[in-house]
């Protein structure tokens, strides 16, 4: 096992029969996914850790009602923003899709400011690493 580390880990027991049936489905092994699952996670939200500039997609889901709350939002952050789609899902809520680049500490902002407005969902998908 050189180059890994165990260590226990705590998961609900619907993840952890989750987990077990994709890893069989997928013909692997539970800790593989969780470390594909982990790498991916970190990767999306290492901006966090260290200032950077960085690019990725934002996805956005939340209710019509809310929309004029987080357009507003958006706006403030319109510098971020270099494309961005809106559709609507077949429950109705609104979907945005942005691309965004900019600072790290901006990005984390401007997740932070839509969760706390009660989104239904925000991901923010970071691009490739750039070698430096």
């Amino acid at each position: 096992m050189s180059g890994k580390e165990r260590f226990g880990v705590s998961v609900e027991k619907r993840v952890a029969e989750e987990l077990r049936a994709l890893a069989e489905a997928l013909g692997t092994d539970r800790s593989s996914l969780v470390n594909e699952a982990l790498s991916e996670f970190l990767h999306d939200r290492v901006h966090v850790l260290r200032p950077h500039r960085c690019e990725g997609v934002l996805i956005v889901v939340y209710e019509r009602s809310s929309a004029p709350g987080v357009s507003a939002i958006l706006e403030e952050y319109g510098g971020l923003v270099k494309s961005r789609m809106h559709v609507h899902d077949g429950a109705g809520r609104c979907v945005e899709t942005l691309y965004l680049a900019g600072e790290s500490r901006e990005i984390v902002e401007l997740e932070r400011k839509l969760r706390e407005r009660g989104v239904a969902m925000c991901r923010y998908v970071a691009g490739p690493r750039h070698a430096k």
